[in-house]
């Protein structure tokens, strides 16, 4: 008899474990919980991968005197991403203008998107995702309640159960053993070749699915690249054609900053601005009304 009155243990065990992470889930100041749990109202959505932490969203409401809202994380990808900002638009009154860095587009990321477990009991969108790049994942989450948090992403909200996540931005300056190693590391590569496992053509349609749900809305999109470091960055390989590929298939213009700043006082590394380079790029996205 003791084995069935173990496993009974554990499952009331696990289901009592899983509400406690639930409520403190609910109750985190990260973004993701504040948009599915909380209010996240905002006039200015934000969306991008590490990359998009530059949309530093102090500046961007000293800039626009308006409320933003960064949906962006470390490694997110184009699917992810398009199914949180479609979420938020389902639940919020509509923003004034969708914003995104379209270089997170540029990976499948199934390991983080499992992550997202500990939000996907309130989206079915998240759910089908889960389903669909880790089935492994997916069902665990609903044997086990615990394994829901068992994730980088839980430890983040963990990370925010006080404070504000909207200052979230490495904010250190560039060494001077990378700025000499800037034209001999390896460069990016922009032509997605299988080995990547990437579909390039999934990756535009999400684009395109985004872009298309957010104007159906009534949304301003607009597309940018956001700043690289320029010694580095100007040996990428296939850069301008896949920009004019995300362009082609989406229909619409890509704005790209990718090298619109040079001084390395304004980068942490070769693919990320410090703060002081994320003011000065919005100053530049501010100047060319694309935060109007």
């Amino acid at each position: 008899m003791w084995i069935p009155a173990l496993i009974v243990l554990l499952f009331i065990g696990d289901r009592a474990g899983g509400w406690v992470l639930e409520q403190m889930t609910k109750s985190s100041n990260f973004r993701y919980s504040r948009m599915y749990y909380q209010n996240a109202d905002a006039e200015i959505l934000l969306l991008g991968n590490s990359r998009g932490l530059m949309f530093y969203q102090p500046e961007v409401e000293k800039l626009t005197n308006k409320k933003s809202f960064n949906f962006s994380y470390n490694g997110m990808p184009i699917q992810m991403g398009s199914a949180l900002v479609k979420d938020y638009l389902d639940k919020y009154e509509k923003p004034e203008i969708l914003l995104v860095d379209i270089t997170c587009a540029d990976r499948n990321n199934a390991a983080l998107i499992a992550g997202m477990s500990a939000y996907a009991p309130v989206s079915q969108r998240l759910q089908d995702l889960i389903q669909e790049v880790n089935p492994t994942a997916a069902g665990a989450a609903k044997l086990t309640h615990l394994f829901r948090y068992n994730s980088e992403i839980w430890q983040r909200a963990m990370r925010y159960i006080k404070g504000s996540d909207e200052t979230w931005l490495n904010d250190r300056e560039i060494n001077q053993f990378m700025i000499d190693k800037a034209t001999v590391e390896k460069p990016l590569d922009f032509t997605f070749s299988s080995e990547k496992e990437l579909n390039p053509a999934d990756l535009m349609n999400n684009i395109k699915s985004l872009v298309n749900y957010a104007k159906s809305k009534d949304i301003k999109v607009r597309l940018v690249v956001n700043p690289y470091y320029p010694p580095f960055f100007n040996r990428s390989n296939g850069f301008e054609n896949w920009k004019d590929n995300v362009e082609k298939i989406v229909g619409q213009k890509v704005n790209d900053y990718s090298t619109a700043l040079n001084d390395p006082k304004y980068f942490t590394d070769y693919q990320h601005c410090n703060k002081l380079g994320s003011i000065e790029y919005l100053k530049l996205l501010k100047r060319d009304g694309l935060l109007d």
